[in-house]
């Protein structure tokens, strides 16, 4: 036998639950290691969920064309995030604020791995600025060659709307075109998190949040060519 009982019982406890009981116990460094791997667990999970999607939309786009890419990231942002934008919507911006932290804490894997994922928080008068140098997925994906040969996960070969108006952008990311900007401005007048995406491997990716929906440029509809008049209505002092 490779294992005894109970160190395959072991196996299955969730790491997290036992570095509380090293702690309870008073191993603060058998504790600490075990925080270590804790790091690389959701790592390995993480990156092949990831690429798994990346494969995915490369095959949808050899099979049915890059249109196809758009109308698979509308379906599923309308399934997936449509309830959760219109409750940001009613939530205290500093909540909403935690949660977009929380997210990107999750979506950076605590900055393990190769090019490891990182974020900054900013906060003016006007709004947050979040800049990830470089984001959890396709940042690390595009800093690790992965549009290009040999997994070739891929562009898109036009400058479209739903691509921020970029051409030789990497499919994978248009979802963020859609998830934070033209589906939000479609369900509740305004882009939820208007983004200034890179342009190549090595730039950051800026993501913001208003605190006045208001005071968000209206060069975020325009991308879209669609007039925030249309959408949002003149605030009156």
């Amino acid at each position: 036998m490779l294992f005894k009982r109970e160190e395959l019982q072991k196996l299955s406890v969730p790491t997290m639950d036992r570095v509380l009981e090293e702690l309870e116990e008073g191993n603060i460094e058998d504790a600490k290691k075990l925080c270590k791997i804790m790091k690389h667990e959701w790592l390995y999970l993480h990156d092949l969920i990831i690429e798994n999607l990346g494969a995915t939309i490369a095959f949808i786009v050899e099979r049915l064309g890059e249109q196809a890419v758009y109308e698979m990231n509308r379906e599923a942002m309308e399934k997936i995030w449509r309830q959760a934008v219109e409750t940001m919507v009613k939530t205290d911006p500093r909540k909403v604020v935690e949660n977009i932290t929380n997210t990107l804490r999750a979506h950076s894997c605590s900055g393990v791995g190769q090019y490891p994922a990182k974020f900054t928080v900013q906060e003016d008068e006007e709004k947050f600025t979040f800049i990830a140098d470089p984001c959890g997925s396709g940042g690390r994906m595009w800093r690790k060659g992965f549009f290009d040969p040999p997994r070739n996960y891929g562009y898109v070969t036009k400058a479209y709307p739903w691509s921020f108006g970029k051409k030789d952008f990497p499919y994978y990311c248009v979802h963020c075109s859609l998830m934070n900007e033209l589906l939000p401005i479609e369900w509740i007048g305004y882009p939820i998190n208007p983004m200034e995406p890179p342009s190549k491997a090595q730039d950051p990716c800026i993501m913001y949040y208003y605190k006045d929906p208001h005071q968000i440029p209206a060069k975020y509809w325009e991308r879209y060519n669609l007039k925030k008049s249309d959408y949002m209505p003149i605030k009156k002092d």
